[in-house]
């Protein structure tokens, strides 16, 4: 009986430390020229601003492609690169030009083209799981970003969270719960214990020629389980005229709203094999 007994463990030390298939499979080496990519989810808003400028991600082959944005919530999800770089290109066009050799006599023609020249970059941190930014102007109308957790440890069903992204202190209340939020600071609050209860929200701040401004008070509730509310605060263009004669004259503070729900977060996407231009896939 002894025998048997050590005879099932050895044979199960065995099975233990023998290879499997299928991790062999995992581990088979890659063809020559190819490589493997772990990729990640990235969701963009760029928030307050009529006019959004076009936004590109690194692609694992090199080459700059366009990122899908929201403007008013985060929704859309891209599916990029690992520690992919993220830019705002401003485009620069030559004209056609055409010069005689003085040697040759011969007319020599410089065809138009067109470059892209990174203007802004941010390369996004290590990791697959799923990431967003926010994108949004500084009163200076620069274009900046901020790092946005998306998990329900960060920020739960039935919770609001604010961010105060204007370069002056905020104050706000939910029914009875009162804050002042500084410059660049958050904040998470829960709202109530049911999706049906309504809670009341204002904001109020300094205006810049003096006086407070203060927003009239807005009735909300979260409508069904599993919402949560963002309130972010940051600055709107003004513009005078109209048309191609429209010019943008200054900033001034606004707030945005938006629910999302916390099981939206989608898991991390499996690794890719892409092959260098010169193998072919």
């Amino acid at each position: 009986m002894h025998f048997r007994l050590l005879a099932s463990i050895f044979a199960l030390g065995l099975s233990l430390l023998a290879p499997s298939s299928r991790a062999q499979e995992s581990h088979a080496p890659l063809p020559p020229g190819a490589k493997e990519v772990k990729l990640r989810n990235l969701s963009v808003c760029f928030v307050l601003s009529p006019t959004v400028p076009e936004l590109y991600f690194l692609d694992a082959q090199g080459e700059y492609k366009p990122l899908q944005i929201d403007t008013v919530r985060f929704g859309t999800w891209n599916t990029i690169p690992e520690g992919a770089t993220l830019a705002i290109f401003r485009k620069e066009e030559t004209r056609e030009t055409r010069k005689v050799d003085p040697v040759t006599r011969q007319v020599v023609v410089t065809p138009a083209k067109i470059t892209y020249l990174p203007v802004q970059t941010w390369t996004l941190p290590p990791g697959t799981d799923a990431v967003r930014k926010l994108f949004y102007r500084g009163q200076d109308g620069a274009v900046r970003e901020h790092a946005f957790a998306p998990g329900a440890d960060v920020h739960g069903a039935l919770q609001a969270r604010v961010m105060n992204l204007l370069a002056q202190p905020v104050a706000f209340r939910f029914n009875d719960q009162k804050r002042i939020l500084n410059p660049g600071a958050e904040t998470v609050l829960t709202l109530g214990s049911t999706p049906d209860e309504v809670f009341s929200f204002q904001y109020g701040l300094d205006n810049i020629g003096g006086g407070v401004y203060l927003d009239p008070v807005k009735n909300l509730r979260f409508r069904r389980a599993g919402l949560r509310l963002t309130v972010i605060f940051g600055y709107v263009p003004i513009t005078e005229g109209d048309g191609a004669s429209e010019r943008i004259i200054g900033y001034r503070p606004e707030a945005l709203r938006f629910y999302d729900d916390v099981a939206s977060i989608p898991k991390p996407p499996k690794p890719v094999i892409v092959y260098s231009k010169r193998t072919g896939s």
